[in-house]
């Protein structure tokens, strides 16, 4: 077990770290890290001697490599300093998620530690679009923007749910991919906090260090932190989206510590002030529409809310990252494409507010004084019920009938899927021709992939992914995988969420330290079954293919994995089944970024895009309409 006991007397960045009586676990698994020690030299080499520098970073140089096998790579020189209190590779073993970058291993010689990512093409920072090299010719349009933060959200809730503060957030350290997804890096501060069982812990931990940039005022005197610290520096982030600008222009030069209020001129102070003025039109960056779409115009504001909330002082008005993510996924639906089912919604949120307004006055917390007092978990559901309530408002448009929601049981089918049963054959569909959903007597959603059919148990329309989970082995004791999954030429992709495993069947010879499947033994037959974590099967250096008839490659859920013995539990994993992710189809691209649907005519096989008025254009709707992105 690889555990962190800082020294007395280390200075960085102006914060005395004292000496614990304990020491601090940094992740309890660490014998289960499956990340791959590369030979320096090969690193060294595959970087070409580090010749193709990517970015300066403050945890180190950031290099383009090759490996032998032909992965691109990125890789990471880490600074020396770095190694006396913290083993990097502890960290980022618990990290795969879509939107972090991932680790594949690392390189070690003396001091120098080489750190292999993964590579991504076109790549450049938040900040270089905001305000940087890209920021004259490209300016990201506000709902680009804002999944852009709901992106880095979800980083941040996964990091705080495995007990970690990441310590650096800020929009160098958010990297885009060409569609604009973004994935969180630089983990080089990254600290394990304490948990106790809850989803987030207010228990603050020894020894932080952080950047100038995204240091939160609030621990500069204490030089203590919890996670809270990352819910300061993502609500600067949430400024720099609306404004682009650089929030880091408003951190303190001195060392100041908040106990109660924050200072007139900090950052924070100036949101609410522009808040309670209404005035933010001062601040926002005016190339985003905030003053010619009303609809930008309140994404926008609840947004400068959310960041005054993540930024004010006490740290205990502050809400956690579920919260702010709940929130963000809220003002994302201001812009929904599509109606409520049920417009009573509406009335009954409202009467809810109501009861929630009047209790509050009952606690003697005002609204006036929310800016000033600690966010009270009945405060906190004003505020989000608020924005729920603007959302729900905002859905009720004059959608096209060929465009409205359907469901399927408890599954909400809505753009880009459709229901078969709702679509003429050889009709106009609104989505795209491969996502079309049959729904069974039993109301459950099915999917047809060129490899086989599956369950759709779960579209995520805020993530853009969907869970899928094979027909075929859900009513089977112990699953028999009979196929890979396919995704050619479909706009899906697997997620770092996933898993693969490689099973192998019917094997006639094999080595004896392997264990079998168990429940695929037979009395009759001496040939043999077994499942291997993909990739982990060469590590014993026998040849699988020539002594088995059968090797199938089976995606699954990577924390189900996680979480039970493989021989045994691999059924069950199958029928939790994987999760893909969805991307703009190339024809419809254009239209949806105009705040279009893409129909489909199946008869001729050419699409359109038809607008939210009910208009029809070729590819994109027309100034004016509703151009939102």
């Amino acid at each position: 077990m690889f555990s962190l006991v800082m020294g007395s007397g280390f200075n960085l960045l102006g914060c005395f770290f004292t000496r614990t009586s304990n020491s601090i676990d940094i992740f309890p698994n660490y014998a289960q890290s499956k990340l791959q020690m590369f030979p320096y030299k090969e690193i060294k080499a595959a970087t070409n001697f580090q010749h193709h520098l990517l970015k300066e970073a403050y945890g180190g140089r950031l290099y383009h490599g090759m490996l032998k096998d032909g992965r691109e790579v990125a890789v990471q020189c880490l600074k020396m300093f770095q190694h006396n209190f913290i083993e990097y590779d502890v960290i980022m073993k618990c990290l795969p998620h879509k939107n972090i970058m991932s680790m594949y291993g690392y390189a070690r010689h003396y001091r120098e530690t080489l750190v292999v990512h993964e590579y991504i093409s076109n790549v450049a920072s938040l900040a270089a679009h905001l305000y940087g090299e890209i920021a004259e010719s490209d300016t990201l349009p506000w709902l680009t923007r804002l999944d852009i933060a709901i992106d880095t959200a979800n980083a941040l809730c996964h990091l705080h749910r495995h007990g970690i503060m990441h310590l650096d957030v800020n929009p160098s350290n958010i990297l885009l991919d060409m569609n604009f997804h973004a994935k969180l890096a630089n983990f080089i501060l990254s600290w394990k906090f304490t948990k106790n069982g809850s989803v987030y812990d207010e228990q603050e931990v020894d020894s932080v260090i952080a950047t100038v940039a995204c240091l939160d005022p609030a621990y500069l005197g204490s030089c203590r932190a919890n996670g809270k610290n990352d819910v300061h520096s993502f609500g600067m982030v949430l400024y720099d989206l609306i404004s682009s600008k650089p929030s880091r222009q408003w951190i303190q030069s001195e060392t100041v510590n908040y106990s109660d209020d924050e200072p007139d001129d900090c950052l924070a102070s100036l949101l609410r002030r522009n808040i309670e003025n209404q005035s933010l039109v001062e601040l926002v960056d005016p190339k985003l529409g905030f003053q010619s779409h009303h609809k930008i115009k309140q994404m926008m504001t609840a947004t400068a809310e959310l960041a005054f909330q993540c930024m004010q002082c006490p740290v205990e008005s502050r809400p956690n990252m579920e919260q702010v993510l709940e929130i963000l996924n809220g003002i994302r639906l201001i812009e929904t494409k599509h109606p409520l089912e049920e417009s009573s919604i509406i009335l009954n949120l409202k009467k809810l507010l109501t009861i929630l307004t009047l209790a509050l006055e009952r606690e003697d917390s005002a609204l006036s004084t929310m800016y000033a007092k600690p966010m009270s978990t009945l405060l906190y559901s004003l505020f989000a019920l608020s924005i729920i309530l603007i959302t729900c408002s905002a859905e009720i448009s004059n959608t096209s009938a060929i465009c409205a929601p359907s469901s399927c049981g408890n599954l909400s089918i809505r753009y880009p899927f459709w229901r078969k049963s709702n679509s003429i054959i050889g009709g106009e569909i609104c989505g795209y021709p491969e996502f079309g959903l049959e729904c069974t007597q039993g109301n459950k959603a099915i999917i047809t992939l060129p490899s086989d059919t599956y369950y759709v148990t779960d579209i995520n329309y805020v993530n853009h992914t969907i869970t899928l989970v094979d027909i075929d082995i859900l009513n089977q004791p112990c699953p028999r995988a009979k196929h890979n999954v396919s995704i050619e030429n479909l706009p899906l992709s697997f997620t770092s969420l996933d898993l693969n495993l490689s099973f192998y069947f019917n094997c006639s010879s094999y080595p004896a330290y392997v264990d079998p499947i168990g429940c695929m033994r037979n009395s009759y037959d001496r040939d043999q079954s077994y499942v291997f974590v993909a990739g982990e099967e060469a590590e014993n250096g026998f040849e699988w293919l020539k002594h088995c008839d059968e090797h199938v490659v089976v995606t699954v859920k990577q924390d189900v994995i996680g979480s039970v013995d493989l021989i045994t539990g691999f059924g069950d994993a199958m029928k939790k089944g994987f999760v893909l992710d969805w991307m703009r189809a190339g024809d419809c691209a254009e239209c949806e970024r105009s705040g279009g649907n893409c129909v489909y005519d199946q008869a001729i096989k050419q699409a359109r895009c038809i607008c939210k008025d009910g208009s029809n254009v070729a590819k994109s709707c027309k100034k004016g309409t509703h151009v939102l992105a």
